[in-house]
């Protein structure tokens, strides 16, 4: 989410930065992805009772949420960018 703020308020300041923020944005929603796999992996192999694996399940899938829509916003911050440079 950091990165999202920067890049928004890099759209407004500086057209060149806002591409780096970006690729920040995609690299740390990668990033959380990968992680997410492997913790609902080890929480379904691990000997919690079933009703904690899917609460800690679902808290992992709302974070996934979050970084899919801050690289929505990114993606879309990327689209403006190019368009205000034209």
């Amino acid at each position: 989410m950091e990165s999202t703020v920067q890049a928004a308020r890099a759209f407004f300041t500086n057209l060149t930065a806002v591409r780096d923020h970006i690729h920040k944005i995609r690299f740390f929603e990668r990033e959380a992805d990968r992680i997410a796999i492997g913790l609902r992996k080890n929480f379904f192999e691990s000997d919690l009772p079933l009703e904690r694996k899917i609460h800690l399940r679902d808290l992992v899938r709302s974070i996934e949420r979050l970084t899919d829509e801050a690289e929505n916003v990114g993606d879309s911050l990327s689209i403006y960018a190019i368009k205000r440079s034209l």
